[in-house]
């Protein structure tokens, strides 16, 4: 089963291309995979007696379509404070120099998602 997460917070790196997790043809229309650094600070709200969060960097993979689908642009993405649902990956450990990778199931910008949470 797998372990699904969801984290906020702005890109610590720019975004690169991926050609390693792309079709190799060198089909033009082929869709992107990026990957880019987003850290996790935590809550600094815990529960008495529970251990104070630590910095998580994750290694987040997203592809051309799901960036185009949430509006983003992969030019601008570093400036942007992000939602991104997904699972961990532990497979592609030569692409990750976070702590962990995380495969994007949906990606927002942090202001867009929290106004449409506000119009429910």
């Amino acid at each position: 089963m797998a372990h699904k997460i969801t984290i906020t917070g702005r890109p610590i790196e720019k975004i690169r291309l991926v050609p390693e997790l792309m079709d190799k043809t060198k089909n033009p229309n082929r869709v992107k995979v990026f990957a880019f650094e987003l850290r996790e600070n935590g809550s600094e709200g815990t529960p008495k007696r529970l251990p104070k969060p630590s910095n998580v960097t994750f290694t987040v993979f997203v592809n051309e379509t799901q960036l185009k689908r949430s509006n983003l642009d992969s030019e601008t993405l570093h400036n942007i404070d992000l939602v991104v649902s997904g699972v961990i990956t532990l497979k592609v450990k030569p692409l990750v120099p976070g702590h962990m990778g995380i495969v994007t199931l949906t990606i927002a910008e942090k202001a867009i998602k929290r106004q449409k949470e506000e119009n429910e």
